[in-house]
């Protein structure tokens, strides 16, 4: 059963940094930020989870998102030297058991709802307030998208998904 779950993977921002006695915005830069020249901030958002703990977002700059969608497109190396674990993107775009378009935090677009439209390899950060990353390792393309929630938005997806998505695939016919 897959059940888009916030709450539970809040949760790891307060094991990271009790684990490593930093707090999230020292390890982001420590571990992702600096390496990639990214100035992103994680900031809570005002809101809280059923327990009652607060519910943090990171705030990027959309060049610093797009910049996040290059390490993906690159398999996590930047300047030739790697970001993350060798094989780590290949293991987050691997469809879950229980959803086949989504992996470890990424939709697998290309895969779900846009399958033979869209390149199979397109992949998406669809984070909170419609803030997200789009990536095509195929193609070489990195889309960032900024602002309001666009038109009729549901838990992850908005009207601005299926406009974008459907001018990809158009693009390549």
């Amino acid at each position: 059963r897959f059940d888009y779950n916030t709450n539970a993977y809040q949760k790891l921002r307060a094991v990271l940094e009790k684990v490593a006695a930093k707090d999230i915005n020292a390890l982001s830069r420590e571990w992702l930020f600096d390496a990639i020249g990214v100035g992103g901030t994680w900031v809570s958002r005002g809101q809280v989870d059923p327990v009652g703990a607060p519910i943090w977002g990171l705030e990027l700059r959309a060049r610093d998102m797009a910049r996040f969608g290059l390490l993906a497109t690159r398999g996590g190396l930047w300047s030739g030297k790697p970001v993350t674990a060798a094989g780590w993107f290949a293991e987050a775009w691997t469809p879950s058991a229980a959803k086949a378009d989504y992996g470890l935090l990424w939709w697998l677009q290309g895969r779900g709802s846009m399958k033979g439209k869209a390149p199979a390899d397109l992949v998406s950060a669809l984070g909170a307030r419609d803030q997200k990353i789009y990536v095509v390792p195929s193609m070489k393309l990195v889309v960032t998208r900024q602002g309001l929630a666009a038109g009729t938005a549901a838990e992850a997806e908005s009207d601005f998904d299926a406009q974008l998505l459907k001018a990809i695939a158009d693009a390549r016919a």
